[in-house]
């Protein structure tokens, strides 16, 4: 389910001519006639096509702002030590990256930015104002602005080898996993990015907890059964090496060869395609589990303050300018976060008696919930048992009930 970046798109594209690049990677916006030589606020990321949308309404960021705006795309999935030169706001993807740019200081606190009054809001959705105010796992790297939905990647002569048939089940995919994989050669079946935006449809998919308001309880989703078939799999499809942590080692993977599925958000193919240009490069949606094909709308990519920006008020400025723009039709609700079923619309509003006994009281709000999960401590509680064959599901279960309790 995407949310966060088409409803941007559908809020500024009436009237804004998408600008064209030209093979150039630097789109600029004067601030004003007469101002082409001020400082401009770089906005730097990954060629994902929500700064395709940002680019296209630099003229009204301007209007809004006052300020001169530039749009910097770098080749590869995420920021490298030279791409941070000249940054002032960048593209992260949440998990890995975004966790280790604030932990080494490449991006400040936006926890700190909205609690000193610097960055206000109130225009956004209770989940983003609770992921930037949770006081579970502390300091947030950025504001959410990307709900990527998740699929899984492959190129056509891996179709070739599953008969030409793509995975309609989870059971499907964990089976082609297998199949594809090639212990001799060091071929990994699969890959999947670690976060818990690709990891939650998954595990939600093998039953979980709907409240009867339709909203998503993610206290509820914890399953022995689906972390033992998901973590099996990872570990058994890998060929021997680690599971992949982070996006840029999953995506190197797959690019390389060194694994013929990936399974990520779907705003990665023009990076994909760009790493392998030769690739005929493919995708299709996560296939559906025993409680049907779940939708989450779950950020996963933010955008964060460079610490190193020479113009950090005028960044904070234009951060403020995005951040007010709000779409009233989304499903991104106050309250927290809707499920959806493609099969079967909501599938589990009553709930098996068997999948409430699994689920872990709580009583946070949903929007509370969410920001704690995607804290570094929910993190470690729900998505590292999947990658982790160290770790039981039963004290996956606990640990999780009390990040999000």
């Amino acid at each position: 389910m995407h949310i966060t970046r088409r409803d941007f798109s559908r809020l500024v594209a009436g009237g804004i001519a998408v600008a064209s690049l030209g093979g150039q990677t630097l789109t600029r916006r004067a601030a004003a006639a007469g101002t082409a030589a001020e400082p401009q606020v770089v906005i730097t990321g990954p060629r994902h096509d929500w700064l395709d949308t940002v680019e296209a309404s630099l003229d009204q960021i301007t209007g809004r702002t006052g300020l001169s705006v530039a749009v910097r795309r770098i080749d590869g999935p995420t920021m490298q030590d030279a791409d941070w030169a000249g940054t002032d706001l960048a593209l992260l993807h949440v998990g890995a990256e975004a966790e280790d740019a604030l932990a080494a200081g490449r991006v400040q606190d936006v926890g700190s930015l909205v609690s000193t009054g610097r960055l206000d809001l109130r225009g956004r959705t209770g989940l983003e104002q609770a992921l930037a105010t949770a006081d579970a796992g502390g300091a947030l790297p950025g504001i959410p602005f990307v709900s990527d939905e998740t699929v899984v990647y492959h190129r056509d002569d891996m179709l070739t080898a599953l008969g030409g048939r793509e995975p309609e089940s989870l059971d499907d995919l964990i089976a082609a996993a297998y199949q594809l994989t090639d212990d001799s050669a060091g071929v990994a079946g699969v890959v999947l990015v670690d976060d818990a935006a690709t990891v939650l449809p998954m595990v939600y998919a093998f039953g979980g907890f709907v409240a009867e308001d339709g909203m998503i309880g993610l206290a509820g989703i914890e399953s022995s059964r689906a972390y033992g078939f998901l973590r099996q799999m990872v570990v058994d499809c890998s060929a021997g090496q680690e599971p992949a942590r982070g996006l840029v080692e999953a995506v190197e993977r797959f690019s390389s060869g060194q694994a013929r599925l990936l399974v990520a958000g779907d705003g990665l193919l023009p990076i994909l395609k760009t790493l392998d240009p030769d690739g005929v490069i493919g995708s299709t949606s996560l296939p559906a589990g025993p409680a049907g094909n779940i939708g989450l709308a779950l950020p996963t990519w933010v955008l964060g303050v460079a610490s190193s920006s020479t113009l950090p008020e005028r960044a904070v400025k234009v951060l403020q300018a995005l951040a007010d723009v709000r779409y009233e039709g989304s499903t991104a609700t106050q309250e927290g976060i809707e499920v959806t079923s493609l099969a079967s619309g909501n599938p589990v509003v009553d709930t098996p008696d068997e999948l409430r006994d699994e689920a872990p009281a709580t009583t946070a709000r949903a929007d509370q919930m969410v920001a704690r999960i995607f804290s570094r401590e929910g993190q470690e509680a729900l998505v590292a048992p999947v990658f982790d064959s160290a770790i039981e599901s039963g004290s996956a279960a606990a640990e999780l009930a009390r990040v999000v309790g």
